[in-house]
């Protein structure tokens, strides 16, 4: 099949004088090979010599390469494209670059995928030899895919930030589950994702406005059928302006409860409501929380679970007032290092995720009196989690724990311990100290108490069995 293909690429460009013809064509040529999985780095390499055997305008390294290929057997391929791109001169890889217009590059890489030129960038230079050395500039594909940001940015650097917003688009479609791999993703494909994930922003955005409004009716209206209509930055502009216009009315609102909108994005503006105790999000399709909701203070309430979260920012480590955290039924495998600083909490619910550690700072939460870690992946806790001191229930069932820390028997003021489903034979023999006060299940056999050394005195006898 690559060599059918190789040999439509040859008769396309064969007649030079026909170049009105040559876009279309090129479009449909390389659709046809996309879809056939003919389209390939090898095969670029080969399109780049047929290019310049057509095209250049340099007789002499025409004729150069023209020996080349009469050099080749089978005469119609070149066995070693990669090879013959990476003895070209700097010069004459120019004439290369040179051959392509414009178009037929953009066409090119929209077929190429984006997270190939951004993470294997060195073994595609290699490959593509002159072409890689950005024959279609990161600056003309953050044009293509998202040109309001590009217009934003300035300065040093931009190639690094560009590649780096372009993989978090993939990977905010990706969260959004509109692909299942940022891998493939090409330059075209990769615009249409971009204008879904706005689309699916704008949405999630108005379901916010529309409850507020709802349950403050003295807000102004908005008409969310226009703003449906606009672009991404053409409705930012809007909410933002609602927002400003509205300020003095936000700030009243205390409690806001955005449960069951099956809300896939959280937008920045909901950070504006500086007076904001208690918000509710649970039963959404949140994989994410942006950043900035540690903007919200004065937040001691927080309600997530059943979404689909697979990480916290660290930031919300900055909601120094929470005292009630709820992030039951997600897809957590980590917690932050830095949640030991909301000191305040005293009810943390982390059941139903997929846990496997927890961070040692989990023993500066000494305020906690309800630690729910029920049906996680847990093998270990930390020793730390004896400092936990006004803890009063903790339900570790369902983990594949194997033993608990001498610790555990620091927990002085726990009710309630459950170690239903896990992995135990029996208990350290720290647990003495709770076992009168703690009701544990299920019933296991506790460690005997070490021997200390030294407490055996000097000629007292000794039985070995």
């Amino acid at each position: 099949m690559q060599s059918l293909a190789l040999k439509a690429l040859s008769l396309l460009f064969s007649d030079t004088g026909n170049k009105p013809l040559a876009k279309p064509l090129i479009i449909n040529t390389l659709n046809c090979l996309k879809h056939f999985n003919v389209f390939n780095y090898k095969l670029i390499n080969e399109y780049a010599i047929i290019f310049t055997i057509n095209y250049s305008n340099n007789n002499n390294f025409k004729n150069k390469v023209k020996r080349i290929i009469n050099m080749s057997t089978p005469k119609s391929n070149i066995t070693q494209p990669v090879g013959f791109l990476q003895s070209l001169t700097t010069e004459e890889s120019g004439y290369i670059r040179d051959a392509f217009p414009y178009e037929v590059i953009l066409e090119i890489f929209k077929h190429v995928s984006i997270y190939d030129r951004v993470k294997n960038i060195t073994s595609v230079s290699r490959e593509f030899s002159a072409l890689a050395t950005d024959p279609i500039s990161w600056e003309t594909m953050c044009r293509y895919i998202d040109n309001d940001w590009y217009e934003t940015k300035k300065g040093d650097y931009l190639d690094h930030e560009i590649q780096k917003h372009l993989i978090g688009i993939l990977n905010e479609a990706k969260s959004f589950g509109l692909i299942t791999s940022i891998e493939d993703v090409t330059l075209e494909y990769a615009k249409k994702l971009k204008d879904q994930i706005d689309h699916i922003k704008i949405i999630d955005t108005i379901k916010v406005l529309e409850t507020m409004q709802k349950k403050e009716p003295s807000l102004t209206a908005l008409d969310f059928d226009s703003i449906k209509k606009m672009g991404y930055k053409q409705a930012l502009e809007a909410f933002n302006k609602w927002f400003d216009d509205n300020n003095a009315t936000l700030l009243t609102i205390t409690e806001l409860d955005l449960s069951n909108l099956d809300l896939q994005f959280l937008p920045d503006s909901i950070c504006k409501l500086a007076n904001l105790t208690t918000l509710v999000l649970h039963d959404n399709e949140l994989t994410t929380l942006p950043d900035s909701i540690c903007k919200l203070a004065n937040l001691t309430k927080l309600v997530l679970h059943k979404n689909k979260l697979t990480t916290l920012p660290d930031s919300i480590c900055k909601l120094a007032n929470l005292t009630v955290l709820f992030f039951a039924s997600n897809k957590l495998t980590t917690l932050p290092d830095l949640i030991g600083q909301l000191v305040h909490l005293g009810i943390l619910s982390l059941h139903d995720n997929k846990l496997i550690t927890l961070p040692d700072s989990i023993g500066n939460l000494v305020n906690l009196s309800s630690f729910n870690l029920g049906n996680n992946k847990l093998q270990v806790l930390p020793d730390s989690i004896g400092n936990l001191v006004n803890l009063e229930y903790l339900d570790l069932a369902h983990n594949q724990l194997h033993t608990l820390p001498d610790s555990i028997g620091d927990l002085t003021k726990l009710i309630s311990l459950n170690l239903n489903d896990n992995k135990l034979d029996s208990l350290p023999s720290s647990v003495n100290n709770i076992k009168d006060h703690c009701t544990i299940t299920p019933e296991l056999s506790i460690d005997p108490e070490p021997i200390e050394p030294g407490s055996i005195e000097p000629g007292s006898s000794c039985t070995i069995l």
